[in-house]
């Protein structure tokens, strides 16, 4: 009997706490709908035409939002139309400076900082010489062509360049020719395709070919110079001259114009020939 009067007290309660939740229920309910139930007539007023027009002025959060708006929508192409004749590029979506080497940003402001620095301005003065020198080692390759069937004549100018430049700084660096072979990978993976060091060794004249006529550019307006020739007998005869003048740039300046393996000591006579063609006629001295 106690059990059985538990039970009826619990679910008296029960019936008591769901009674009390549809108390709550009701007195939340939207007062407004509430009346319209009851029969009440309530309606909206109309808003004059300077209210419906009016705006508040709101913050748009410009100052929290990450980033600069403008850059996020100007791609690279825009920066290298916005500065063109910079020798600028695009290579993966990002601006880069052929004539520095290097990326730049496309923060319009960096952008003008570097065209007005000293090295970006080098860097376009050393394009524009590049370019004469391309133009006077093409004028000798082609001499070559005229004079004598030379291999690679029918390859693309820059390709010629490219080689013509591989074999010039690796005899001003001292480099073998030979050693152009394990090079070759390296050299080929930024650059044009190269040949064998056999067929590199064939542009060795045309190298010696631009050496004089720069030579012969350097002289064509000194009036004095002072000329040193010598010779060994190990080995045979080596005869050496070499030429010193003073450039305009009061630079003193000094070039070995000839170097030769002879087979004996030479005599006055002959002596003197070497000197005469050497200055006379390769240099016009």
């Amino acid at each position: 009997m106690a059990e059985t009067q538990n039970l009826s007290d619990r679910d008296e309660s029960f019936d008591s706490s769901d009674s009390d939740n549809e108390d709550v229920q009701v007195q939340v309910q939207d007062p407004i709908l509430t009346a319209r139930n009851a029969g009440a007539s309530l309606s909206v007023p109309a808003k004059a035409n300077i209210a419906r027009k009016r705006k508040l002025p709101t913050n748009q959060g410009k100052y929290n939002q990450r980033g600069n708006k403008t850059i996020a929508n100007t791609t690279a192409w825009d920066r290298l139309k916005d500065f063109p004749n910079h020798h600028f590029t695009v290579i993966d979506r990002k601006l880069r400076c052929n004539a520095c080497n290097e990326e730049l940003s496309l923060k319009k402001s960096s952008v003008k900082k570097h065209i007005e620095s000293k090295k970006h301005k080098k860097g376009l003065s050393d394009i524009a010489k590049s370019k004469s020198q391309n133009q006077t080692i093409m004028a000798c390759l082609q001499k070559r062509d005229k004079r004598e069937s030379t291999p690679g004549s029918t390859l693309p100018a820059e390709m010629r360049l490219f080689r013509f430049g591989v074999v010039e700084s690796c005899l001003n660096g001292g480099i073998p020719i030979g050693k152009i072979d394990a090079l070759r990978p390296l050299l080929e993976k930024h650059g044009h395709r190269l040949t064998s060091s056999g067929h590199l060794g064939e542009l060795i004249p045309a190298v010696l070919e631009k050496e004089k006529d720069k030579l012969q550019e350097e002289l064509k307006d000194v009036k004095e110079a002072c000329v040193i020739f010598d010779g060994t007998a190990r080995l045979g005869e080596a005869l050496v001259i070499i030429i010193r003048f003073v450039q305009e740039n009061v630079i003193p300046t000094q070039r070995l114009i000839r170097l030769e393996i002879l087979a004996k000591s030479l005599k006055g006579e002959e002596l003197a020939q070497r000197l005469i063609s050497c200055l006379a006629v390769d240099y016009k001295l």
